[in-house]
């Protein structure tokens, strides 16, 4: 391998057990070895934007745009039977090239880009997005034609296919959709037997990023998940799981993505939902308990994880504005939290959701779309955040030119925010607590 050019290195490299011809193949590689946007001559730049409301819309606009079609032009569709995108990456440091399929889940998958080109057709309103978002109606058609029953769960799973669904179908013309995510539903509700099989009750991977799914889908009007099933993924995760006698808990145990926040999130909402006002309660005060104890954490670590979305207190910020917001009260908690988090957002590394700036610049945008208590609740200065929010590379610790293509770690994620941030887009749902629309 040692003196072979980056194209050939990736040529032998593309085996996914699919048929390529040459000319699919060169396209593919093309693409992976494609340098970043920000490579390419016309940098993001906040230099001459003030803080009048059009002219930040007007930037936010070129930059989503952009980002959407470079996004959409790295990706290749391969078969018409078997519909499937083909994504490719590179790493300049290694030399690997990584091709694979575009696989199920919200978090690092194709629904992701869907709900990037169903928000990008709705703000900027380019039928080029339509056109992505049927190439990307379609790979999930073939998904759902093979289904496996035990790739439902969590975030990473294909309930928050349903959710991307259940919201690109009110957005698309001709409710676009509509008729697969019932059978996705449809297919959750017969898998639904692996309940038992799942052991891990966190947000990222197992029961409770699948119970917050299912209640956003069921709030979005969705009536193939009936309230029963809500039911019985409640009170899975009702059990004895969380360490609520353990001391000395780290970040990921604590936070959104794994840990118990999460985890009291997601149950206090189901609550909220069934109608379980004390059980609500209860829930909501283990969270704000927990939350106290993952602040204290955050303080003393002091680190990019401290700020994120998955471990720290971005994640923390975002549940506590959205029950908040429901309650009508501000929280002593909320505002503890967002006053930490602003004042050490330096600490945020890379543009995706869920370790980077990206958490807090949605975090923002969600305070802004918001009346009433969210106005007498801790903010910061908008543009200063997005200059450098625009400016970090994808993920820092990553050493690679992959176009990620997932909402929380990829472009897709990151262009949706863009499009939250413009007031054609500020009703859009925020990804860090799947609200509904």
């Amino acid at each position: 391998m040692n003196g072979q050019t980056p194209y050939n290195r990736a040529l032998n490299k593309l085996h996914t057990g699919h048929e390529y011809t040459y000319d699919t193949e060169r396209l593919i590689i093309q693409k992976a070895l494609r340098g970043p946007i920000r490579d390419t001559g016309a940098p993001p730049s906040m230099n001459g934007v003030s803080d009048d409301k059009k002219e930040l819309d007007r930037f936010l606009f070129r930059e989503a745009d952009r980002y959407a079609e470079d996004c959409m032009d790295r990706h290749v569709t391969v078969g018409t039977e078997n519909p499937l995108f083909i994504g490719a990456s590179h790493c300049p440091i290694t030399g690997n090239t990584t091709v694979a399929p575009i696989t199920t889940g919200l978090y690092s998958g194709i629904s992701g880009l869907l709900l990037m080109y169903a928000g990008c057709y709705r703000v900027l309103g380019d039928n080029k997005f339509l056109t992505g978002a049927t190439q990307t109606l379609d790979t999930l058609s073939y998904i759902d034609r093979n289904p496996k029953p035990d790739i439902w769960f969590g975030f990473t799973g294909a309930t928050s296919d349903i959710y991307a669904l259940s919201i690109a179908s009110r957005i698309l013309p001709e409710n676009m959709g509509t008729e697969l995510q019932s059978a996705y539903s449809k297919h959750l509700i017969r898998s639904i037997h692996w309940l038992t099989r799942v052991t891990r009750p966190d947000v990222v991977g197992g029961l409770s990023g699948t119970l917050l799914a299912c209640v956003a889908i069921a709030e979005n009007g969705v009536c193939d998940l009936t309230d029963q099933l809500i039911e019985d993924i409640y009170f899975r995760i009702s059990r004895p799981w969380v360490p609520t006698e353990k001391t000395n808990l780290d970040l990921g145990q604590l936070g959104m993505a794994h840990g118990t926040v999460g985890v009291y999130f997601a149950a206090a909402r189901a609550a909220k939902y069934l109608g379980y006002t004390s059980d609500f309660t209860v829930w909501v005060e283990k969270l704000h308990e927990a939350g106290w104890t993952l602040l204290r954490t955050a303080q003393r670590s002091a680190d990019y994880g401290s700020v994120s979305w998955c471990r720290g207190t971005a994640g923390l910020a975002a549940i506590l504005v959205y029950l908040d917001r429901r309650s009508g009260e501000v929280h002593p908690l909320t505002t503890a939290t967002l006053q930490w988090l602003f004042d050490n957002s330096s600490l945020a590394e890379g543009r995706c959701l869920c370790c980077g700036v990206g958490s807090l610049v949605d975090l923002l945008a969600s305070l802004s779309s918001n009346s009433g208590t969210t106005n007498r609740i801790p903010t910061m200065d908008w543009t200063k955040l997005i200059k450098r929010w625009i400016a970090q590379p994808q993920n820092p610790r990553i050493p690679t030119d992959a176009n990620y293509l997932g909402s929380m770690q990829g472009t897709s994620g990151f262009v949706y925010v863009l499009l939250r941030l413009t007031s054609r887009g500020d009703d859009l749902p925020s990804l860090l607590t799947l609200d509904s629309f």
